[in-house]
């Protein structure tokens, strides 16, 4: 069955009832990876915070840190200009608002992840976020 959200977006509702609790759950884990990779495919798609969080914090009650980390990278860099610079002792991010480029980068992916994850954030989630996009973006330039 095909319904559509409050968005106009299509969504496939399949009757699920008669299955078992560890297929149901299988099922759903299968259809957001599905909805994900095609999030990541398609160009004109704008992930929706709400959206990202609910994924982030389901692969993080399956004890998928680093992929739940992914996600959040994924997010800020599709919805952000982010910028480091190279430097052994201390990284700095730029982040891109109101026009120009400022460097309190960390601050606002603290932020982000802070509301991605709500009550399950935590400083080494955060940590491995900011360490990643430092990496992602530091590789880009190379």
């Amino acid at each position: 069955m095909i319904k559509k959200n409050k968005r106009g977006e299509r969504i496939i509702k399949e009757s699920i009832s008669s299955k078992s609790d560890e297929e149901k759950r299988e099922y759903a884990i299968k259809k957001a990876e599905e909805l994900r990779e095609k999030a990541e495919t398609h160009p004109n798609v704008k992930e929706t915070l709400t959206y990202v969080s609910n994924d982030v914090l389901q692969l993080i009650i399956e004890n998928k840190k680093p992929k739940a980390t992914e996600l959040i990278v994924n997010f800020i860099k599709k919805n952000n200009d982010v910028k480091t610079t190279r430097n052994d002792d201390r990284n700095e991010v730029w982040i891109y608002k109101d026009g120009i480029y400022v460097p309190e980068g960390k601050s606002y992916i603290q932020e982000i992840t802070r509301k991605i994850l709500g009550t399950g954030y935590t400083t080494n989630l955060v940590n491995q976020v900011i360490s990643k996009i430092e990496v992602i973006i530091i590789k880009k330039w190379m």
